[in-house]
């Protein structure tokens, strides 16, 4: 069984893995990874300053904070998505 670190340490690892599917257009298993990665947020309840390095802190971000892009950055996120949309929708 893995400890709490060690789950921490792979989700960790995940950025690096959506950035190579990214890069070769593999985007639905991006997508896959993203939400994995989520998933795991939400269920070992990371905490904030962890959450933020791997989202960034738009969804925390107070009226005076400096807006921080996490190392899932948004814009790949939201083409991930767009694309494996777009593949979904086209397919028969």
């Amino acid at each position: 069984m893995l400890t709490v670190e060690q789950i921490r340490e792979k989700l960790f690892e995940l950025p690096k893995k959506f950035d190579q599917l990214c890069m070769a257009g593999e985007w639905k298993q991006a997508k896959h990874v993203y939400d994995t990665a989520v998933n795991i947020t939400v269920f070992m309840e990371l905490d904030l300053e962890d959450r933020i390095q791997l989202f960034g802190n738009r969804t925390y971000k107070e009226d005076d904070d400096e807006l921080k892009e996490g190392m899932f950055l948004e814009a790949r996120v939201l083409r991930v998505y767009r694309e494996s949309f777009k593949a979904d929708s086209t397919t028969a």
